[in-house]
C-alpha cells in the first residue's frame, strides 16, 4: 500500500530524456537542483534538442565541486575533481570518465558559448544520482543517496521519515513486512509458523522473516533504479552485489530485524518476539509477536508507535490492526499486555 501511495504521484520515466521534440533549440522550463539548492544559469537556459533536454554543464559541474576547464582547439570540456576526470567533445555522443567510454543519447552541443549535454550518464558515470520532479519539472541531482530527497515529503513529515529517500524507502519496505509479509507468512503456513514459535525455533523463524525481507528490499531497491532511469549495474542475484546495495540504502535485515526471542505466556501459549529496530516513524512497530496458543491457534500482536509519545499493543487480525492498550515502549510491558489478554 505504501509502495503504491509513493509511487502512484511521481511519473517513472525520468531524467532529461523524455520531452516532445522541437525544430532547432527552444528554451525549456526546466530547473535543476544540486543537493537541493538551485543551480543558475546566467547567460544559457537549459534547452531542448532532437527532444532530449541539454543542460549548461559548467554550472551543474561547478556546483558539484569539480573544476571545468575548456580546450578551445580541441572542443573539449574536461571536469576533474579529487576522484574523477569526465572528458566531453563538441559533436560527440561519446565521453569518458576516467579513460572509460559512455554513449549518450544526444551529441554534446555548443550553444551560446556553453557545452551543453543530457544529464543522465555523466552523472551517473560519477556515481551521482538525478530524480525527476514533474510537477515542478525539476532535476534534482544528488551527490549520494544520503542527500537524496524523498519523493513525498509532504508524506514523510506526517509520518515522521522526512524529506529523505533512504528513510522512505525503509518506511514503505518496514510497513510492508509488518503489514503484509508477517501475516502472509502466518496465514499462509500457520503449521511451519506454529512449529518454530512452539520449539522455539529462532534460526527457523528468521530464515523464512529473512527470505520475505531480501524479497520486499530487493523490489524497493529495483523500483528505486527504475525510477531514476538508471543504467548502473546492481545485479541483486549476486549476493555480494545484493549485500552492499542493502547497505547503501540502509536495508540490512540485521538492522532493521535485530532479535528473535521467546516467552511462555501460559502453559499453553508460546509468543516469539520479533525485535524490530526503533526508527521513530508513526504507524511502525518495535515488536511483533507472533502467539501460539493450543486451542486458539495463531496470533500476530504489535507495539506499534502511534506517535511521538504513545506506543500501543494491537492485535493484528486478517481485516487489519485492532488497538488494545497504551503501553510502555518495553519489551516487559508489550508481554504484559499480551498475558492480560490471554488470562
Amino acid at each position: 500500500m505504501i509502495r503504491k501511495i509513493i509511487a502512484s504521484t511521481v511519473a517513472l520515466f525520468l531524467v532529461l530524456s523524455f520531452f516532445p521534440a522541437a525544430t532547432g533549440f527552444a528554451n525549456s522550463d526546466v530547473r535543476v537542483t544540486v543537493d537541493r539548492l538551485p543551480v543558475s544559469f546566467p547567460d544559457q537556459l537549459p534547452v531542448i534538442s532532437q527532444g532530449r533536454t541539454l543542460v549548461p554543464v559548467r554550472g551543474v559541474f561547478e556546483q558539484m565541486g569539480f573544476v571545468v576547464e575548456w580546450d578551445n582547439s580541441a572542443r573539449q570540456a574536461t571536469l576533474t575533481s579529487s576522484t574523477h576526470t569526465v572528458v566531453i567533445t563538441i559533436g560527440s555522443s561519446v565521453f569518458t570518465t576516467n579513460g572509460v567510454s559512455h554513449t549518450l543519447d544526444v551529441p554534446a552541443q555548443l550553444i551560446g558559448n556553453r557545452t551543453m549535454i543530457p544529464l543522465r550518464l555523466p552523472l551517473e558515470s560519477v556515481g551521482f544520482y538525478l530524480d525527476w520532479d514533474n510537477l515542478t519539472r525539476t532535476a534534482i541531482v544528488s551527490t549520494s543517496l544520503a542527500t537524496r530527497p524523498a519523493l513525498r515529503p509532504g508524506v514523510g513529515a506526517e509520518l515522521g521519515f522526512g524529506n529523505s529517500r533512504i528513510a522512505e524507502m525503509q518506511y514503505g519496505a518496514r510497513h510492508e513486512l509488518e503489514y503484509t509479509h508477517i501475516p502472509q507468512l502466518v496465514w499462509s503456513r500457520p503449521a511451519d509458523i506454529a512449529g518454530f514459535v512452539t520449539s522455539k525455533d529462532a534460526d527457523g523463524l528468521l530464515a523464512v522473516l529473512g527470505d520475505a525481507w531480501d524479497n520486499i528490499a530487493s523490489q524497493w531497491i529495483r523500483e528505486d533504479l527504475l525510477h531514476i532511469g538508471s543504467d548502473r549495474n546492481v545485479d541483486l542475484s549476486d549476493a555480494s552485489s545484493r549485500s552492499r546495495a542493502f547497505s547503501d540504502y540502509g536495508l540490512t535485515q540485521s538492522f532493521h530485524i535485530q532479535n528473535i526471542s521467546f516467552e511462555t505466556i501460559n502453559p499453553t501459549t508460546t509468543a516469539a518476539l520479533i525485535e524490530l529496530s526503533d526508527t521513530g516513524w508513526f504507524l511502525i512497530s518495535t515488536f511483533v509477536a507472533v502467539v501460539h496458543d493450543s486451542s486458539s491457534g495463531l496470533r500476530i500482536f504489535v507495539l506499534e508507535r502511534d506517535n511521538a509519545a504513545v506506543f500501543l499493543c494491537r492485535l493484528h487480525n486478517v481485516d487489519g490492526r485492532d488497538s488494545i492498550s497504551v503501553v510502555d515502549n518495553s519489551r516487559n510491558a508489550f508481554v504484559g499486555e499480551i498475558r492480560e489478554y490471554y488470562s
